[in-house]
Formats: structure tokens, sequence, C-alpha cells
């Protein structure tokens, strides 16, 4: 077993590559696990509430977390430093993905709403707003052009 959460476990994610795992936590972090050794890595530190869910890109340089303080937090994992901090949800975000080309990463949210953004630029690029309660699950299409 891994131990190091001070709060209850939301979210596990494995990377691509299965050496890595990234987990959410009510302790407000996420934390990334070496798989190998089964060590603790590093911390992702800089939510103000529940972190809920987690996930790395494809090449496990860069995750994505989701909290209930309503924001999507871009992370270096290297760093353990938050790229970008994205304040478009209106409440707690539920769920969070990458998009399989690494570009965009999209994210549910009990607001309704899914938004996706440019890991690049920053910008909101979509908004879906078909709900009519939370969105609490999402997946993307392993070719990218559905979700």
């Amino acid at each position: 077993a891994l131990k190091g959460h001070t709060g209850a476990v939301r979210s596990v994610n494995f990377s691509q590559d299965s050496k890595h795992l990234i987990t959410a936590s009510d302790d407000k972090t996420a934390k990334i696990w070496s798989l190998p050794s089964r060590k603790f890595s590093t911390s992702l530190v800089g939510h103000s509430n529940w972190v809920r869910c987690a996930d790395f890109d494809s090449t496990a340089k860069l995750a994505v977390t989701g909290s209930d303080d309503k924001t999507v937090k871009l992370w270096d994992v290297a760093s353990h430093q938050a790229l970008h901090t994205f304040y478009d949800h209106n409440d707690t975000v539920n769920c969070v993905q990458f998009h399989t080309d690494g570009s965009c990463i999209a994210s549910g949210s009990a607001d309704k709403t899914i938004k996706m953004w440019d890991i690049r630029s920053h910008q909101l690029i979509q908004h879906y707003g078909a709900h009519t309660e939370g969105v609490t699950s999402i997946s993307m299409h392993p070719s990218g052009y559905y979700m």
C-alpha cells in the first residue's frame, strides 16, 4: 500500500508508461508515485480545497488537477509547479483529462458544464453546457475526435 495522503483519495490514474501514479485527495494535494520503486515522488500543492481528480499527459511530464476550489491547474511534474490555473468553472471540478494529442485538457464540473482549454495559449476553446446535472466523468476516445 502507498501511504502519504492525510485525507480521502478521490482519484487515481496511471501514466501511459505505467511508471507513475497520480492520486488526488481531500488533503488539498495531488501526489505522484514512482511505481517501479513503489515510493512517493512529489506533491502538487496549490489548491485551496479538496482535489477531486488528476491526470497525466502521455509523457507524464505534465499533470492536470481539478478541485472543489472551482479551478483546474496545469502542472509541470519535474518542478512540481503550477504552470497555469483555469478559473472558468462556477462549482466543483469533478473530472479532468488530457486530450490524446496532449494539446488540450478537458474538465467536467458540478456546474453542469464540460470545458476544454488549449494548454499552450491557456484559452478556453470549447464550452459544453447541455447537461442538466453536474458532470462527474469524462473520457476521450483514443482517436481524439470524440469525448
